[in-house]
């Protein structure tokens, strides 16, 4: 192993870490604030009910119907971020075995079209959201200070962070796909390059 692969593994063992506790550190946070409420003990009835409409509300995204496009571009970006993060496990081991694959799913090509059509439409839907949120910037909008954007009172630099990094993300996936061909097609030359890697 190169130094350069060393701190590469040690780097992305390290940071995620650090992500999941910061994760459960507000996680804990809210659970100490949502404690100092009263009980809700009507919110306990129902729970198959309650799981489906959570289910259909966000599979759905059925409070943005009023903006169609906004709707498609962010349901696109929402899933392809939960469905990509086999391609985040996949590249954990590739640090330390270029050719990985993931067990089953990673030579089956239905599952590798799905990754890569939730990476380039995830890819287009953030530049869209991106560009939306400029357009409707507080700076161009009516009111005082724009008070008629919907992104009035927004925290701009959490806004920001969020979109980069899924733009990154989405990036790094395309990127990943694109070298993983290339290297299939180099060890492996039998393999059929256009129904792996579409």
């Amino acid at each position: 192993m190169s130094a350069l692969q060393i701190t590469a593994i040690a780097l992305c063992f390290t940071i995620p870490l650090l992500g999941w506790a910061l994760l459960f550190r507000q996680a804990f946070r809210f659970y100490r604030l949502f404690q100092t409420g009263a009980p809700d003990t009507s919110r306990r009835d129902q729970p198959t009910t309650r799981a489906l409409t959570v289910l259909r509300e966000f599979l759905g995204h059925t409070r943005m119907k009023r903006k169609p496009w906004v709707s498609v571009a962010h349901w696109f970006t929402a899933l392809g971020f939960l469905i990509l993060f086999a391609t985040l496990v996949n590249a954990f081991f590739q640090l330390i075995w270029a050719d990985f694959r993931l067990p089953v799913v990673g030579h089956f090509p239905p599952f590798e079209w799905l990754i890569e059509l939730f990476a380039v439409t995830g890819f287009i839907g953030i530049v869209f959201l991106m560009l939306v949120r400029q357009k409707e910037h507080p700076r161009s909008s009516e009111g005082d200070r724009g008070r008629r954007s919907r992104f009035f009172g927004s925290t701009w630099w959490q806004a920001y962070y969020v979109e980069i990094t899924i733009l990154v993300v989405m990036v790094c996936i395309l990127s990943l796909r694109t070298q993983e061909a290339a290297l299939i097609a180099r060890i492996e030359p039998d393999t059929n390059i256009a129904l792996h890697f579409p």
